[in-house]
């Protein structure tokens, strides 16, 4: 059985979209755990009735904690073999399991990560995104002929530049378990903590050459609108200093980390709320180096 896990918080408009793809993947061995973060539109009543008419479907309700504690929670909650995320406004190839699944069984693979693709909701426009030519651009490792993998492979300028999506991979949920992989618990940049523990824990990630998950890019969700949980950025990057740490990476990619917290500090700067700006700036001396606050 495979686990595929939805953080739900009011997403009525795309919700049918995301459960239409989920149920009628060609691999049918299934669970859809569901977490209901606290929606106040209709999701909630939308996967109610997914839920009467296909018992795979299981419904979790929740305080609105944001998706890092959903999807945690999911994870505890998880009986599949392997685990797949989708969030609740995208969707994904009628084959994504399946054919993930196959690779993972074939090579008893800790991770599958295949390729994806951008929606642009405003234009209209798809963008492809392809693993085997971000690996070879950045590093020149042939992915195409290698067919897998690991830290080693990409360790410098991981933690900046290497694509930290973690709806596009399929996890063995015994590896997760086993290395206590989870999200930050907080409300923004929750995913990294989680990628960069798969990344350094992961003896090899297999590659699929195939884009099985579209991401759709909306101007209205909370990584592009202005959002008091910016400030939440902090909080993820001492959970990530103290994953390094344990893992004794502090020295061995201490400039890339930096590198990497100045990037998500320029990032998350424009949606920063004014009244918090004075606040945001006082914290960014405590994380950057001198020359990365100038």
């Amino acid at each position: 059985m495979i686990s595929i896990i939805l953080p739900v918080y009011n997403v009525a408009k795309y919700l049918s979209e995301c459960m239409d793809s989920v149920l009628k993947q060609t691999y049918s061995d299934l669970e859809v755990i569901c977490i209901n973060d606290g929606s106040t539109d209709d999701s909630l009543e939308i996967l109610e009735e997914y839920a009467s008419l296909d018992n795979r479907v299981v419904i979790i309700n929740q305080e609105n904690k944001g998706q890092g504690a959903a999807r945690n929670k999911g994870i505890k909650l998880a009986k599949g073999e392997y685990i797949l995320f989708v969030d609740p406004d995208d969707w994904v190839e009628a084959d994504t399991v399946e054919s993930a699944y196959q690779i993972a069984k074939n090579n008893n693979a800790q991770i599958v990560q295949f390729n994806y693709q951008t929606y642009n909701e405003s234009s209209g426009e798809f963008q492809k995104h392809n693993l085997a030519k971000q690996l070879f651009d950045l590093y020149g490792y042939n992915l195409e002929i290698e067919k897998s993998f690991c830290f080693k492979d990409v360790k410098k300028n991981c933690l900046h530049s290497f694509d930290m999506h973690i709806v596009n991979r399929l996890y063995l949920t015994k590896f997760l378990k086993d290395n206590n992989i989870i999200f930050s618990d907080c409300r923004y940049g929750e995913d990294w903590l989680f990628s960069i523990g798969t990344l350094i824990k992961a003896d090899m990630i297999f590659y699929l050459d195939k884009y099985n998950y579209n991401y759709r890019i909306r101007n209205d969700s909370s990584c592009n609108s202005i959002n008091s949980n910016v400030m939440n950025i902090f909080r993820v990057f001492n959970d990530i200093e103290i994953l390094l740490s344990n893992n004794h990476l502090n020295e061995y990619i201490a400039e890339d980390f930096e590198a990497f917290k100045l990037q998500m500090v320029l990032w998350a700067l424009p949606y920063m709320p004014n009244n918090l700006l004075k606040e945001f700036n006082k914290n960014i001396p405590k994380y950057l180096t001198n020359k990365d606050c100038k």
